[in-house]
C-alpha cells in the first residue's frame, strides 16, 4: 500500500511538480542550460576560419537544434524567426571575445496550476572574455522565464531577457551577415 502511495506521489510530482523545491532547482538548471545554449560562445581563432558563412550557418543550425531540446515548439519558432542564434556569434567575432553566461539570482514569481506553468524572475551576467587577455566585460540583465512540463520533460515556455537585451547593443549588423562575405 505504501509503495503505491509513494508511486502515486512521485507521478503527481512529475506531472505537476513545478512548485516543489526540487522542481524549482530543476527549473533553475534548465534555465542555466538554456541561457548557455542561447549565449555562450567559444571561438578559438576566428581569423583563421576559412569560410565565415559556413561557420555561421553551422553554428546557427546547431544552436537551433539545441534550443529545441530545452524549449517548447513556440519558443523555438520565435528563436528561429528572430534569428537569435546570429547575434551572440557575430558579437563574439566582432568583439574578439568568447561569451559566458551565469544566472546570479532565481526566484519564483507565480505558479499557474491551471496552465501548468511556473514563472521565475532571474538576474544574469554575460561575460565577454577577450582573446587578447584584456579584462572581461560583464553585462548584467534581468529577465522572466516560464517553464512547463511537456511529456514529463521540463521546457522553457517563455523567456524574456528584458529590454534592451544585455549585449544586443554590441552587435554591428553590417558585418558577417550570412551570404555577404
Amino acid at each position: 500500500m505504501y509503495k503505491q502511495l509513494i508511486l502515486l506521489y512521485a507521478v503527481t510530482l512529475a506531472l505537476f511538480g513545478c512548485s516543489s523545491p526540487d522542481a524549482d532547482e530543476e527549473a533553475r538548471q534548465l534555465a542555466e542550460t538554456y541561457k548557455k545554449v542561447q549565449y555562450e560562445i567559444e571561438i578559438k581563432d576566428a581569423e583563421k576560419m576559412a569560410d565565415m558563412d559556413q561557420a555561421l550557418e553551422e553554428f546557427i543550425n546547431q544552436r537551433e537544434q539545441q534550443v529545441g531540446e530545452y524549449a517548447t515548439e513556440k519558443v523555438l519558432k520565435e528563436y528561429i524567426r528572430n534569428r537569435e542564434a546570429l547575434y551572440p556569434f557575430q558579437i563574439a567575432i566582432q568583439q574578439k571575445a568568447n561569451i559566458d553566461v551565469v544566472i546570479t539570482e532565481w526566484n519564483k514569481v507565480q505558479d499557474d496550476k491551471d496552465r501548468d506553468i511556473v514563472t521565475y524572475y532571474y538576474k544574469l551576467e554575460i561575460h565577454l572574455k577577450f582573446w587578447d587577455g584584456s579584462p572581461d566585460q560583464v553585462y548584467p540583465g534581468n529577465g522572466q522565464m516560464d517553464v512547463t512540463r511537456i511529456d514529463g520533460t521540463l521546457k522553457v515556455a517563455r523567456d524574456w531577457d528584458g529590454r534592451p537585451n544585455p549585449i544586443f547593443h554590441l552587435w554591428e549588423p553590417s558585418r558577417y551577415e550570412p551570404g555577404t562575405s
